[in-house]
């Protein structure tokens, strides 16, 4: 199936491996450019380049998504190198895995810094060019913990809401200049992130909460981002896709 994204520019934040990663590989597969956008500058070389090598056009940037200006600046250098921007996915993300009473601002200003104020920096820094072209789709990786709660991580549960909330409101404001706004909620998802917060013998524990018999896996992701990224989701805005196994049916 023709997904429309031949040709089209993309950037994709925390693309340097998990989800990310796996977004940005499905994206150029589809005929996408991609500027592969993280903190981690090496990290995105080596994704840029690895992914290039099999005929796709890729560029590196870096930045950090918490910080307005470095954001602007990874929007301009992305446009600079593969054009004017078509669709930003805003994957990046962190969460700290621990009751709230031992949490403190500190926390709270990382977790909002990096999962609200980071998708707020880049989709603002995109957003005038797209409604300039009267074209665009803003994406933002989410979480079920935004829409069902999760204990242990109720920080990043409000900053997922958060971006949900956003995501709706701006669908709104600029749906009639041609912007789509959607979210991927997603439930456990196997990424290295993941797989350093949970010990090895929960992943099969996990796995049995979800009526799909398993946990996601980052190409799970992918496939609805790449979806919404093109034509064929050309009369879909303001939407939340829940792509969780089954685990939170809202």
């Amino acid at each position: 199936m023709d997904l429309g994204l031949d040709g089209r520019a993309a950037l994709v934040t925390g693309g340097a491996r998990g989800i990310g990663y796996a977004i940005s590989a499905l994206l150029v597969a589809e005929g996408a450019k991609v500027a592969v956008a993280d903190i981690d500058a090496a990290g995105a070389r080596e994704a840029a380049a690895k992914l290039g090598a099999a005929g796709g056009t890729l560029v590196a940037v870096t930045g950090d998504v918490s910080d307005h200006a470095a954001s602007a600046a990874m929007v301009a250098e992305a446009e600079q190198a593969i054009g004017p921007l078509d669709v930003l996915v805003n994957n990046a993300g962190m969460w700290i895995v621990k009751p709230f009473i031992e949490t403190g601002p500190q926390d709270w200003a990382r977790e909002f810094g990096v999962n609200t104020h980071g998708v707020l920096n880049m989709t603002h820094a995109a957003l005038p060019g797209m409604i300039e072209r009267r074209r665009g789709s803003v994406i933002t990786i989410t979480s079920e913990a935004g829409r069902v709660g999760e204990p242990r991580t109720a920080v990043y549960s409000a900053a997922k809401a958060a971006v949900i909330g956003f995501s709706k409101a701006l669908a709104k404001e600029v749906g009639r200049h041609g912007v789509r706004v959607n979210c991927v909620a997603l439930g456990t998802t196997r990424t290295p992130q993941a797989e350093a917060s949970f010990a090895p013998e929960l992943w099969d524990r996990i796995a049995k909460a979800y009526p799909l018999g398993r946990t996601g896996e980052p190409d799970d992701a992918a496939a609805a981002v790449a979806f919404l990224a093109g034509d064929r989701a050309s009369w879909v805005t303001g939407q939340t896709y829940g792509v969780n196994g089954g685990y939170a049916m809202p």
